[in-house]
């Protein structure tokens, strides 16, 4: 037998599972995070919270894949008339990077264009905890590097929450 189908010695923490909302809901908690979940949903999907004042949302909505997704809500947003500008810094940002893909989308009754920075972990074959803490740790850190680097390079404050 191949040692990764030997679960026989390994504890229930090293054993590759299905990703599930109820997986990512117990790695929040032992994280000790302050999450929400979207209000009167019947089979909700998704997990938000403030890191380091970034907007970030977690969602198991598609098969075999977690989405760990940063948005430059508030005051992390530029005019629209910068969105040339800041699609340029996204593209520039992407090729200098391996993990996060960040894009700009705009709010045109707003006026304003942000950065959206999405980081997507496909899991078809599961993950044990340990390997799912690590992803979406390194989730975390490539988004809010990348929103940080956007808010330097802009020079606009990240509001802490």
């Amino acid at each position: 037998m191949a040692w990764f189908n030997n679960t026989e010695s390994q504890g229930e923490e090293n054993v590759v599972q299905p990703v599930s909302f109820q997986r990512l809901q117990s790695l929040v908690a032992r994280n000790g995070w302050n999450v929400g979940t979207p209000e009167q949903v019947e089979n909700p999907q998704f997990l938000y919270a403030y890191f380091d004042g970034v907007y970030t949302v977690f969602s198991t909505e598609h098969d075999n894949c977690l989405m760990v997704s940063a948005f430059g809500i508030n005051n992390l947003t530029l005019s629209l008339d910068r969105f040339e500008d800041a699609a340029m810094w996204a593209a520039d940002h992407n090729l200098g990077t391996n993990f996060g893909t960040s894009f700009i989308t705009s709010d045109e009754d707003e006026g304003t264009v942000m950065l959206r920075v999405d980081s997507a972990i496909l899991c078809p074959a599961g993950a044990t905890d340990e390997q799912l803490v690590e992803w979406v740790n390194v989730a975390l850190s490539a988004n809010l590097a990348a929103m940080k680097r956007f808010a330097e390079h802009f020079d606009v404050q990240i509001e802490q929450r």
